[in-house]
């Protein structure tokens, strides 16, 4: 069998690669040459999105985990605070304060009545900071992702509208269409309202421990505030059609 020389080979090697490169189906189909693999990347995209937005609301209910975490104890710490001052009972007050938190433990003790309001720390900042933070990666991703579905949706609607108009499809299947993206973006409005219930709730929290004494939660009640605002704009961009 005779041999090749090498750039002959060279050259059957390139010339195949160039086949292959011309034959191979572009990732990017059109909605006319492949539908059904259009409509099956634009299902995943909403279950994604709504998973997305799901998550979003588990990650707020962190916050609002993280943000009274120890707010049961906090009056009553206060409370022990208030009565060593005046009748030096620290440590009846302290068990007292304990059993009734249902198993809570007061951090720390306080050597002058005037220290305790502001040593009492009513939730963990570190912890909320945490919180806060996963959230707000995640309602990133939401607003990345929602205006691409929502366009694909409208794409997809006018080009339905468009078969109406020309008797290709049947007002049946129009009708059932815009009742499954209405529906769909229905359950992703229900999800960022959620997660917006929870960022209030977690503001409120974040208040409420300011207010019992603990100092140093500016940030935190901002970024909570803003987290909120954040996801209703997100939400406001959602048309029932």
């Amino acid at each position: 069998m005779p041999r090749l020389a090498p750039f002959a080979v060279l050259l059957c090697v390139s010339t195949l690669a160039g086949c292959a490169e011309n034959t191979a189906t572009p990732f990017e189909t059109s909605r006319a040459a492949n539908p059904a693999l259009t409509l099956q990347s634009l299902s995943l995209s909403e279950s994604a999105l709504q998973d997305q937005a799901e998550a979003l609301t588990q990650m707020n209910k962190g916050i609002v985990q993280a943000s009274t975490r120890k707010s049961a104890l906090a009056g009553a710490a206060i409370s022990c605070g208030l009565a060593f001052a005046s009748t030096g009972a620290a440590s009846r007050c302290a068990t007292s304060a304990a059993l009734g938190a249902a198993g809570g433990a007061i951090m720390g003790k306080s050597a002058a009545q005037t220290k305790v309001a502001q040593q009492i720390e009513v939730v963990s900042p570190s912890n909320v900071v945490r919180s806060i933070k996963r959230s707000n990666d995640q309602l990133a991703s939401v607003k990345a992702t929602l205006p691409v579905l929502l366009a694909q949706q409208d794409a997809e609607l006018a080009e339905m509208k468009a078969g109406l108009a020309d008797n290709s499809i049947t007002q049946m299947a129009y009708d059932k269409k815009v009742a499954q993206i209405r529906a769909k973006r229905a359950d992703l409005a229900r999800a960022l309202l959620a997660s917006e219930k929870q960022a209030a709730t977690a503001t409120q929290n974040l208040q409420n421990a300011a207010a019992q004494g603990q100092n140093g939660l500016e940030w935190h009640i901002l970024s909570t505030k803003k987290l909120q605002t954040e996801t209703y704009s997100a939400r406001s961009a959602i048309s029932l059609l």
